[in-house]
């Protein structure tokens, strides 16, 4: 497997990564269906550990991957393997069944996302926490990046991102 420094972190990653959007499963929002459709836990969970053993380091998730999903099953082989991986995951795109899903990076959300993100990861701190496709005005306002330097200083992401 090549490697490549991840920039501003000193970190050596793979160049291919593991993708969790496939594996959170299908899943509805406003009344639509998102995702990939039904997949099966123990061919995803395969899947990650194959990933692992091949050298892959890098794993990419977010929060609305299968409403939580994807991160749950990340977190379970992690965990099992006690594994060196380097996690990114995204907030930023709230479910709010039965009513319309929608953009938000309160304050407030964007730390209850986090909590909820450690524990599905079953990880103490995120290694990467990204904004789940930002506007521009989102992007240029001082909140977010207050929240998610917040977030890093309480330990729970090393590295944000950097535009």
């Amino acid at each position: 497997m090549e490697f490549r420094t991840l920039e501003g972190t000193g970190l050596k990653v793979s160049v291919v990564g593991f993708g969790g959007w496939a594996i959170g499963g299908g899943y509805n929002i406003n009344g639509n269906p998102i995702g990939y459709g039904k997949t099966d836990d123990f061919e995803s969970l395969a899947a990650i550990e194959k990933a692992i053993d091949i050298g892959i380091n890098l794993i990419d998730t977010a929060d609305a991957y299968g409403g939580g999903h994807s991160e749950c099953l990340i977190g379970q082989v992690l965990q099992a393997r006690h594994s060196n991986c380097f996690v990114a995951t995204k907030v930023g795109n709230q479910r709010r069944d039965p009513f319309p899903a929608r953009k938000n990076l309160d304050y407030d959300y964007m730390v209850m996302a986090c909590e909820s993100s450690l524990r599905r990861l079953r990880r103490k701190v995120i290694d990467l926490y990204q904004l789940h496709n930002p506007s521009m005005a989102v992007i240029k306002s001082n909140s977010v990046w207050e929240t998610l330097v917040d977030e890093m200083l309480k330990a729970e992401a090393n590295y944000l991102p950097k535009f």
